[in-house]
């Protein structure tokens, strides 16, 4: 039985405005995340605020689009 939810490597950034002289930066907000879930397992995710919890999530419903890597396939 194929799983239910598979990610490899999957990483999103997001583009910061430049503040003053600096120039535009980027923040990564999941770095290379991996991991494969079966049926009928659960996970739980949790951390602190702006660990990328969200970031997973939308990705994971499709709402956005991870840089690299893949995930999930259903």
């Amino acid at each position: 039985m194929p799983s239910l939810v598979d990610v490899q490597s999957l990483s999103k950034s997001f583009a910061l405005k430049a503040q003053g002289e600096a120039p535009a930066r980027r923040f990564k907000a999941l770095d290379s995340i991996s991991f494969t879930m079966d049926r009928p397992q659960r996970i739980g995710l949790i951390g602190p605020s702006g660990s990328g919890k969200s970031t997973l999530l939308r990705s994971l419903s499709g709402l956005i689009v991870g840089d690299e890597g893949s995930g999930p396939v259903t």
